[in-house]
């Protein structure tokens, strides 16, 4: 009895960890997914500065959304990377926007830290997750989305994005 308990017990462990795995794979995904959310919501989030914004104030460029939070390595190491991307496409109408789910103390401690000079919105309790959900995410970060300037979803990304994966990204909607 206890030898077939252990191996329903394993089997159960098995599937959950295969599921989660398959959860967090790190796929580029290059055209959208039809079954869910495809275009910048119209909702507005709070910024830094005590504002807000829609991200569809940045349509008209290719908009680079980048979900992450102080606490995620991943998001930290890719934030350089970002930055640098930003910069080099700039005049090409390429802007970078990040969405941190984290609280706003955290989140402007690090920003300053870092020198992050793009814009910052916060998810705040709900907003945020209920997006990542709609556009197929559990929840995980870091967890980038690419729009063309028409603000068609053309790219996303769960977990750290290489810069080879973000440049071919953003150069094939150029």
């Amino acid at each position: 009895m206890k030898k077939y308990l252990l191996t329903i017990s394993l089997a159960i462990l098995g599937l959950v960890v295969g599921w989660q795995a398959g959860q967090h794979r790190n796929d580029t995904t290059t055209t959208p997914d039809t079954r869910v959310t495809a275009a910048l919501p119209d909702s507005y989030w709070p910024n830094l500065d005590g504002g807000q914004n829609q991200l569809g104030e940045w349509q008209g460029k290719v908009l680079i959304v980048n979900h992450w939070a102080t606490w995620c390595e991943p998001c930290r190491e890719e934030i350089p990377m970002f930055m640098e991307v930003r910069t080099r496409y700039a005049e090409q109408g390429v802007e970078l926007v990040g969405i941190a789910h984290d609280e706003e103390d955290e989140v402007r401690r690090y920003v300053d830290s870092m020198g992050m000079d793009y814009p910052q919105l916060l998810a705040g309790r709900g907003q945020g997750q209920k997006w990542l959900v709609e556009l197929g995410n559990n929840g995980s970060l870091p967890f980038t989305l690419i729009f063309d300037s028409e603000g068609n979803l053309r790219a996303k990304k769960l977990g750290r994005m290489s810069e080879l994966e973000l440049r071919t990204a953003v150069e094939s909607i150029l």
